[in-house]
């Protein structure tokens, strides 16, 4: 609610007065929006895109450690919405308490399935890495990137 507080229904309007055959919607770290989204959007007409902004730890190795970014990931099917499950879930159980929300970057691995993932432009590692000036790093981080999610990675221009 802190970024946006608009109605689903509201989006579903928009999306078709606008004429879009589909429209997304996510929230940070969760699926909160999605059932209420999902059914305005079919009632509209519209196909509803379910996903999530997840926080994501950057690896150590591209680094700093402790470094949080995130990643925009998008079911495209049902193992994908199901992947998407899995990964809210561990953003809030597989942590110390102490810490915020997040998934381990390694656990990304075997839950990519049916997921297609944007780079979350300003908030993900790809950008802030070329930002710092980092552009080897930023390059071996969507190597990575591309392993997991292979044809369906976008890069988030802003």
């Amino acid at each position: 609610m802190l970024e946006g507080a608009i109605e689903p229904k509201a989006i579903a309007k928009q999306a078709k007065k606008l004429g879009f055959p589909a429209a997304a919607l996510t929230d940070r770290n969760g699926l909160y929006a999605a059932m209420p989204f999902g059914e305005a959007s079919m009632a509209e007409g519209v196909q509803p895109i379910i996903g999530a902004t997840l926080a994501v730890d950057r690896p150590d190795d591209i680094g700093p450690a402790g470094a949080i970014d995130w990643l925009v990931m998008l079911a495209q099917d049902e193992a994908g919405y199901d992947n998407l499950c899995r990964l809210v879930s561990a953003a809030h159980l597989d942590r110390p308490v102490h810490e915020e929300p997040h998934v381990a970057f390694d656990g990304l691995h075997g839950s990519t399935e049916g997921l297609i993932c944007l780079t979350a432009g300003g908030e993900g590692a790809l950008a802030r890495l070329f930002a710092d000036g980092q552009a080897d790093k930023a390059g071996a981080y969507a190597g990575r990137l591309k392993v997991l999610f292979r044809d369906r990675l976008y890069v988030e221009l802003s």
